[in-house]
C-alpha cells in the first residue's frame, strides 16, 4: 500500500519504456520492485523540481495533449514530497499501472483501502475514488 496515490500522464510502454508525457523524461525500471520509477536529479527538489502527479482530470488533459495515457503513481517511500489537495510533487515516484475504464473501480477501491488503513491520500483523488465506487454501485 502507498500513501498519496495520484495520477500522471505518461507515454511509451509499461513497465519498461515509459516517459513523462510533457517533459519526455524517461522512467527507469527497478527490477527489485518490478515497477518503473523516476527520481529528480540530485539536489534539484529544493529548487522546485521533481515528479508531479495530480487528479485523473488533470492527468487526462496532459495525456490527451501529448498522446499518452493516465497512470497511477505514488511518491517513492522515504523520499521528500510536497502534497496539496489536488496532487503532489515528489523527489521520486513509482508507477503502479495504467488507469483504464475497466480498472477504474479497482483503482478507486485501492485508494479507499489505503485511506482506511491510515495512509494519507490526496483529497481530490480520494473524492474521485468515492465517486467511482458510488457510480459502480448504481
Amino acid at each position: 500500500m502507498f500513501a498519496y496515490l495520484a495520477f500522471k500522464a505518461l507515454t511509451g510502454r509499461y513497465p519498461d519504456a515509459l516517459q513523462s508525457a510533457q517533459q519526455e523524461t524517461p522512467w527507469k525500471f527497478d527490477s527489485t520492485l518490478g515497477l518503473p520509477y523516476l527520481k529528480a536529479a540530485e539536489g534539484t527538489f529544493n529548487k522546485g523540481h521533481g515528479v508531479y502527479a495530480a487528479t485523473v482530470k488533470e492527468a487526462q488533459e496532459y495525456a490527451d495533449e501529448h498522446s499518452g495515457d493516465v497512470y497511477l503513481v505514488a511518491p517513492l517511500p522515504g523520499m521528500q514530497a510536497v502534497v496539496g489537495e489536488t496532487g503532489w510533487r515528489a523527489e521520486a515516484a513509482v508507477c503502479l499501472g495504467r488507469l483504464t475504464e475497466e480498472n477504474a473501480p479497482q483503482i478507486a477501491r485501492l485508494v479507499l483501502t489505503a485511506h482506511s488503513q491510515g495512509l494519507p491520500q490526496v483529497k481530490d483523488v480520494l473524492c474521485w475514488a468515492i465517486e467511482q465506487v458510488c457510480l459502480e454501485a448504481w
